[in-house]
């Protein structure tokens, strides 16, 4: 894998994504949506699993396709492919205007169709809502309360902890936790390859990873962008961070992966933006494979890796309180991303619920072919790529989050 520097503006290559390495031909009067070289029958494969998928998604979010809006989608979509079908053969034989006009009709449908179709939710996996919940206690019992307690407010609400002599428990615990960030950094570096992204993508890349508009934070125009760029929705700017899904997706957009470098395995250590939240640090891992079992046993993998690390983290981290957990959630259909055919959160909660309101630590997402199909990230067989992606919280993060100051 090439440095993320080689898909971004030369202009600036913290800023954006260059759309026409991600475009194909196709796109050339800017298609809201990549159009990638995939049969058109294997997202509608499956009719059932897919009006399943859509339902116990709640119509994809309310604002977005709804399933009655889905199914009159996919008869436009038949027909479209269908009169596609008839068009293309004609128009081998047809020469001067007449073939032009017919490939220019086979375009529009062509192009008519992906627009519809890559709005469609990514499958559901069997186990997306079968798996229990469970946590982790991070103190065996309750640690006696020692003399020299001090009353801090934490989150809104005063607990007792201890302050050592002569220190600021504050600057203790950040010491702490820079120590276990960097830990956890060199432990990717064994089996991952370390990569920086960019802080910002187009439009058709948070497309592609099933992210709406709300989930980025939208760039006004900058006066170095062209015209076109500026005045056309298709290429605005999001603001995600580096260690964000589609930052670490658009490195391998329209690559096809050598067969020595499967499975890909990239670890992003950078920031994390969302709306009208704090931005955070977050060390990513993205996991490529060549089949759906492969993806299945990436995500078991990931999801071991991430709970085994936050054991580690949360046991060792100067956090107030004595009793903690860690709690990992199945994350129900109706919570999903449109990509997502499942994710598992992690929190680290109190057995007192008053006492510490719940902080997310951690997250494993199975993302399928949903990505790799929409920015052609392929396999040496020419087929999508399946990925996981995983993020884990950074340590100094957290302790903002819980401690503020």
């Amino acid at each position: 894998i090439s440095a993320a520097s080689a898909l971004c503006c030369p202009r600036d290559s913290a800023r954006c994504i260059n759309t026409r390495v991600l475009y194909d031909h196709y796109a050339r009067d800017f298609s809201p949506t990549l159009a990638p070289d995939y049969p058109p029958e294997a997202l509608l494969a499956d009719p059932e699993a897919l009006a399943g998928s859509i339902d116990a998604r709640g119509g994809c979010g309310g604002d977005r396709i709804g399933w009655a809006t889905v199914r009159a989608a996919a008869e436009a979509l038949a027909a479209a492919r269908n009169a596609a079908g008839r068009l293309r053969e004609p128009g081998r034989r047809l020469e001067g205007s007449e073939a032009k006009l017919l490939k220019d009709e086979y375009r529009r449908l062509h192009d008519a169709f992906w627009d519809r179709a890559l709005g469609l939710p990514n499958r559901l996996h069997p186990d997306s809502a079968a798996a229990p919940d469970f946590s982790v206690d991070m103190a065996a019992e309750e640690t006696p309360s020692p003399p020299g307690l001090r009353r801090l407010r934490l989150a809104g609400r005063q607990l007792e902890f201890v302050e050592p002599a002569g220190l600021r428990l504050q600057s203790r615990a950040m010491d702490a936790a820079a120590s276990l960030t960097a830990e956890a950094v060199s432990f990717a570096g064994h089996g991952w390859l370390l990569t920086r992204g960019p802080d910002c993508v187009t439009a058709p890349v948070l497309a592609a990873c099933g992210w709406s508009e709300a989930d980025a934070i939208d760039l006004p125009a900058d006066k170095r962008d062209s015209a076109d760029s500026a005045d056309n929705p298709h290429l605005r700017l999001f603001l995600v961070g580096a260690a964000s899904l589609p930052a670490m997706a658009a490195q391998l957009g329209r690559r096809q992966a050598s067969t020595a470098s499967l499975p890909i395995r990239l670890a992003c250590r950078g920031r994390l933006h969302a709306p009208g939240r704090q931005s955070a640090e977050a060390l990513s891992l993205l996991h490529g494979s060549v089949s759906a079992a492969a993806c299945d046993a990436a995500f078991a993998e990931t999801v071991k890796l991430a709970g085994a690390v936050w054991r580690r983290l949360a046991t060792e981290l100067p956090l107030p309180g004595h009793q903690r957990r860690i709690v990992a959630r199945t994350v129900p259909p109706e919570r999903l991303r449109l990509g997502e055919s499942r994710r598992i959160d992690w929190t680290l909660e109190s057995r007192d619920s008053d006492s510490l309101a719940p902080v997310p630590v951690a997250s494993a997402a199975q993302l399928d072919e949903f990505v790799g199909r929409r920015l052609m990230c392929l396999n040496p067989r020419g087929q999508p790529l399946s990925l996981v992606h995983t993020c884990l919280l950074d340590c100094g993060s957290l302790l903002r989050t819980v401690w503020p100051e």
